[in-house]
């Protein structure tokens, strides 16, 4: 039956994004070839749309933007030229000014190439660019992208050092350094694994599995690192403005013998941890600037008529399994509270963005951060932003799974940590079954150049259409 239903949900939103909201359509000048395309949404609300081509006849690349509106109204922009192949590193909006970050190669002398960052700042409503460049910039390792702004954040394990650059415009842009020298060991273990940035702007179902993570909290980035035998906890806390803010933190004192599997989440202040015993699942809440407990319960038996306690047995009997890792989540209720959201995963097919990653630049990009985990394969180990690009299908958005529908438990928490029973689980931020949105363009022949953003309300798209020779952008409501 379960099948069924989801070949009827398919067909209904086959018909469904059929009904356009909004459509353009666009032609390449003679002598471009297109490289890729790019789409991507600005909290959920608005999003840009690239064509990114080569010009043979100028001999230089260029993208061709489009933006679309809260209101689905697709706007088309200027081109931007380049003299290399650019790749996209971030994208935010201020008002009425879309900030696009892009990398490219550039010729130092004879044979030797650097990388240039370059910041392009376009109106939307008169289309004027004004273009800020910053030479020999090295790659990011993280980049936090937020609605409004980018953080680009390297580290350089050897020199001790962790390099940010803050960016509102091509105007307002500040880089910083931090010296780590006095906590070397603690910085040295954090970043050895490469860090994921959650994006706290949208639902977030089950989060990532990383062994460090990166939050971004009021001004703040917060990191939590899961060391390998799951007995601590190491958490670093910085203002990315201010050289003398960082705050390193060792949690060691979760008092609990013998833990088999461990997860964390942070959300306001807190790290939320999901604790696998021998004998029990624990939940416990940490200050991750003092390390101090404000929480701690074994879930059997401490909160019955909560959730069906059958769900519950489900997940402790499979995070028993190696290959399974914990999963723990907050998304804001509608009434105001925190809805935790517990469940599992399998870590040898799940990823944090799972194929939907490769939908946002996925090739340029990867190729790039594999380049940089070459030269760092010493000491960091491969970043699990997505699978291998040379097996992925572009249009296989199917993500392997074991896990069954009712295999998660949910508990409403106040914000001082109290737990509300018969409180509302409905969340502000509604999950998108994106997989599903993109289904009905899987087996779509006629179309490449495909990609895809999501609003709360529509999937807008960008593709070429073979029978046409035409680039169509267009938008069609969930």
């Amino acid at each position: 039956m379960k099948f069924y239903a989801t070949i009827l949900k398919i067909a209904f939103i086959f018909l469904t994004i059929s009904l356009h909201a909004s459509e353009i359509d666009f032609v390449l000048n003679k002598g471009q070839k297109v490289k890729s395309t790019y789409s991507g949404d600005i909290d959920q609300k608005s999003s840009i749309h690239l064509i990114i081509y080569k010009d043979k006849n100028r001999k230089e690349y260029g993208i061709k933007p489009f933006f679309i509106d809260e209101n689905n109204k697709i706007i088309e922009l200027n081109d931007i030229n380049f003299s290399s192949e650019p790749t996209i590193l971030s994208y935010h909006k201020n008002e009425e000014t879309l900030t696009l970050i892009a990398s490219e190669d550039t010729k130092l002398k004879l044979g030797i190439f650097t990388k240039k960052l370059t910041i392009i700042d376009v109106n939307i409503n008169t289309k004027e660019s004004k273009i800020k460049v910053l030479p020999k910039f090295k790659l990011p390792k993280v980049t936090v992208r937020l609605p409004e702004k980018s953080i680009l954040l390297n580290y350089i394990v050897e020199e001790k050092r962790i390099d940010i650059t803050n960016i509102v415009n091509g105007d307002n842009i500040i880089q910083t350094p931090f010296n780590v020298s006095e906590d070397y060991g603690i910085f040295k273990r954090i970043f050895s694994s490469q860090p994921k940035f959650i994006n706290t702007n949208e639902y977030i179902e089950n989060g990532a599995i990383d062994d460090t993570k990166v939050y971004y909290d009021k001004g703040l980035l917060y990191f939590d690192y899961i060391r390998r035998n799951n007995q601590s906890i190491l958490s670093l806390v910085l203002n990315p403005v201010q050289s003398n803010s960082l705050q390193f933190q060792i949690i060691d004192n979760l008092d609990i013998e013998k833990i088999k599997n461990l997860n964390s989440f942070y959300h306001k202040g807190n790290l939320f941890l999901m604790i696998k015993t021998k004998k029990s699942t624990i939940l416990s809440v940490v200050d991750i600037k003092t390390g101090s407990i404000k929480f701690k319960k074994p879930i059997q038996g401490n909160f019955i008529g909560y959730f069906n306690d059958e769900n519950l047995r489900l997940i402790d009997k499979a995070i028993r399994i190696q290959r399974h890792k914990p999963t723990i989540t907050i998304n804001k209720s509608v009434e105001g509270l925190n809805v935790l959201r517990l469940s599992y995963v399998d870590k040898t097919t799940y990823n944090y963005h799972n194929n939907w990653w490769f939908h946002h630049q996925m090739f340029q990009n990867m190729m790039h951060q594999q380049q940089e985990f070459m030269r760092q394969q010493n000491f960091n180990r491969m970043p699990s932003f997505g699978p291998n690009n040379e097996t992925f299908d572009l249009y296989n958005t199917e993500v392997p799974s074991i896990i069954k529908e009712n295999e998660f438990i949910k508990i409403v928490f106040d914000n001082n940590l109290n737990p509300i029973k018969n409180a509302s689980v409905k969340t502000v931020k509604e999950y998108i079954d994106k997989n599903l949105y993109l289904e009905p363009f899987k087996d779509q022949k006629g179309i490449k150049h495909f990609t895809a953003a999501f609003s709360t309300e529509s999937i807008r798209t960008i593709h070429y259409s073979k029978k046409s020779k035409k680039f169509i952008i267009e938008t069609s409501s969930l």
